[in-house]
């Protein structure tokens, strides 16, 4: 007898294509204990070019914008 098998109304076992195809392939579950499994490094997002600072070449912070070129810069800088 197989998993999933059913008595149809002539005496006989049947099992539905859906019930084969799903005991087939075995689902692996992880234990909800378990810590999943993280890459070594988390990956660093790119920041746009608009965003950074063309002095220092980081993140503006408290951005400046220089009125004869309309670019920004952090305020120390």
């Amino acid at each position: 007898m197989h998993p999933g098998a059913l008595l149809t109304h002539h005496g006989q076992f049947a099992v539905p294509t859906v019930d084969v195809l799903g005991y087939r392939d075995v689902k692996k579950e992880r234990p909800p204990f378990l810590p999943e499994k993280k890459d070594s490094e988390p990956e660093k997002k790119k920041i746009p070019q608009e965003l950074l600072c063309h002095i220092c070449e980081d993140l503006c912070v408290d951005a400046a914008i220089a009125p004869c070129c309309g670019t920004s810069f952090c305020d120390e800088c």
